[in-house]
């Protein structure tokens, strides 16, 4: 789950949600927004969108929203490995 914390973005629990009464859902996600991928992933934004412009890094959009695949979150450090 991510909050805005003043001007940073802090992700909770990534792989878990919570419902309005506060109970874990026992679901994964399955994506990230970039600004979520960047700080999972320790990337700079500017560097995560140059690797979606490379097709280093997949990823898709949803009415105008940019998504990364949380598959990648494993998928492509180990492909950067593999170089």
């Amino acid at each position: 789950m991510a909050k805005n914390v003043g001007k940073r973005l802090q992700v909770t629990n990534p792989g878990l949600g919570e419902d309005p009464a506060g109970v874990k859902l026992n679901q994964m996600r399955i994506a990230f927004t970039v600004q979520e991928f960047c700080l999972a992933i320790g990337l700079g934004k500017t560097t995560v969108n140059a690797l979606i412009r490379d097709g280093s890094l997949r990823s898709f959009r949803v009415r105008g929203r940019r998504l990364i695949p949380a598959t990648e979150y494993v998928d492509f450090p180990n492909r950067m490995s593999g170089e």
